[in-house]
């Protein structure tokens, strides 16, 4: 089913969202739960969308919850399985068009749950951009990370002042997301929110509050893009 958006500011998730990271993901903390002896499958079933922090702070209370700590685990996710992330499928193409015109200022941005330096590594090594997005919140920049919209709104806001858009004005957004948690966040910001099935599959999406599914990003076509927001078609599941 092909439905039609017009919204002013998208802000996407990263990993499972623009970037397929679940092996590479899992397979480090695989690695980390039999250190510890950890029930992997429970882990992945709770962790994914989380900070590396809450993840250690749930399930291994034997491990500081600090910078040292989380950098040091994050620097494994590349650093040994980098060969086993990839794009998913148009999101190059689809960052390109939000872009559009240089002479545009930029509508989009990324909230994830990663480090800055994790999430760095995944725009530069598997996205192939030259920098992050202008509005880009990474785990160090909340107090709170998904469920809690607190990432969320910060880039509304970063992007409704980028964009110099009254406080009272309206300001119609997107999200997308691959994670329960992730979704959980962006309906809580107030934002339409459009799963995408890399990481769970359509119905678990929906229960957890999402508008639409899509398979990935070659579903997604910008229309048009002017100053005043996009024009999207989105072919739905």
């Amino acid at each position: 089913m092909l439905v039609s958006l017009r919204p002013k500011v998208i802000l996407f998730d990263l990993d499972g969202t623009l970037v397929n990271s679940t092996r590479c993901v899992e397979k480090a903390w695989r690695v980390i739960c039999k250190e510890h002896d950890v029930d992997a499958e429970y882990l992945f079933e709770h962790s994914h969308g989380v900070r590396t922090e809450e993840v250690f702070k749930a399930h291994f209370p034997n491990i500081p919850a600090d910078q040292r700590s989380i950098a040091a685990f994050e620097s494994t996710i590349y650093g040994d399985y980098a060969d086993d992330a990839e794009e998913i499928m148009g999101s190059r193409e689809l960052l390109r068009a939000l872009d559009g015109d240089a002479a545009l200022t930029q509508k989009w941005g990324i909230v994830t749950s990663g480090t800055r330096g994790l999430a760095t590594t995944s725009i530069s090594k598997v996205l192939k951009l030259n920098r992050p997005p202008r509005v880009f919140i990474t785990a160090e920049q909340v107090t709170k990370g998904k469920p809690d919209p607190e990432g969320y709104n910060r880039g509304f806001e970063l992007l409704r002042k980028q964009l110099d858009h009254a406080p009272e004005e309206n300001l119609e957004a997107i999200v997308f997301e691959d994670a329960p948690a992730g979704i959980k966040a962006g309906v809580s910001s107030g934002a339409t929110v459009i799963g995408i099935t890399s990481t769970f599959d359509k119905e678990a999406l929906l229960s957890a509050g999402c508008t639409y599914a899509i398979k990935d990003m070659t579903k997604v076509k910008v229309v048009a893009n002017s100053r005043r927001g996009y024009f999207l078609e989105v072919d739905v599941l």
